[in-house]
């Protein structure tokens, strides 16, 4: 069973036009998929983080909290504490509170932009469903872009999120090692563009 899954994401991530290749549309009454990953009001999602942006590293601290319905605050520190971005998306909206000067460019924001909201964002609604016997894929509209989400059948458990752009995989985020609605690693790998994040999750409460 793991070396099927296993084998069925590695074929998701080969090309966009894959994704949905050789699986079976489902006519299903659901009309929204729900994340449920940074969801919780009163868990503060704390992560080792690793940001490879070009040719720069980042480690340090990375906090996602939600605060109310739709509205998330995204904070990541170095490890002596010193601010490396804060962001805040309400109701859809990215809003960066600040940012060093090294990450500050229209292509890496935009990017990091895409990659928390993607995270965050919990009520997709549905585009299409497909099957096999061993997955669920359902296609979310994401601005004038497709995401994909990859749940197992059995479990529910959503294990990654394939953000597409026509017929071009974009990004991957991939969700390991999960337990009540927590990923204790995520992934985050980009196609277009030498940027990465690695999350590991620290709060065991």
């Amino acid at each position: 069973m793991r070396f099927l899954i296993i084998s069925l994401i590695l074929f998701l991530s080969s090309c966009s036009l894959s994704i949905i290749k050789g699986l079976t549309k489902v006519v299903s009454d659901e009309t929204h998929f729900n994340n449920l990953y940074f969801s919780n009001f009163n868990t503060d999602y704390i992560y080792k983080a690793k940001i490879k942006a070009f040719d720069n590293f980042y480690g340090g601290i990375l906090i996602i909290k939600k605060i109310k319905d739709n509205n998330h605050r995204i904070l990541f520190t170095s490890a002596i504490g010193s601010k490396i971005f804060d962001f805040e998306v309400i109701d859809g909206v990215f809003k960066i509170l600040y940012i060093i000067n090294s990450l500050n460019r229209e292509i890496i924001i935009k990017t990091l932009k895409n990659d928390f909201k993607n995270l965050i964002k919990e009520n997709n609604y549905l585009y299409m469903k497909y099957e096999d016997q061993i997955m669920y894929v359902y296609q979310s509209k994401f601005d004038k872009n497709s995401n994909y989400y990859v749940v197992n059948k059995e479990t529910g458990i959503l294990l990654e999120i394939i953000h597409t752009k026509k017929t071009r995989i974009k990004t991957n985020i991939s969700f390991n090692e999960i337990k009540n609605n927590i990923a204790k690693n995520i992934h985050i790998q980009h196609h277009n563009l030498p940027l990465s994040i690695d999350l590991l999750y620290l709060n065991n409460k």
